[in-house]
């Protein structure tokens, strides 16, 4: 599976700061996990949008809802 952003897509310090974001979710900073939400927000929401778009009509998720259950355990 490709992942959904490489260091060269998102720029040298982008990746600097999300990797120090990520070090500081794993020692249970709150703020580092709404920072890096807001980063990976757009790619997770349009993931989402490419899954729904596979299941069946009469399914009443959106990607926002999909993103925001995902996300609420965080």
């Amino acid at each position: 599976m490709k992942p959904a952003m490489s260091d060269a897509g998102i720029g040298a310090q982008a990746s600097l700061e999300i990797r120090s974001l990520m070090s500081r979710f794993r020692s249970g900073d709150r703020t580092a996990a709404d920072t890096l939400l807001v980063h990976f927000y757009p790619e997770l929401r349009r993931m989402a949008a490419a899954r729904i778009h596979m299941e069946r009509q009469e399914h009443t998720w959106t990607p926002t809802v999909l993103v925001n259950e995902l996300t609420s355990g965080l």
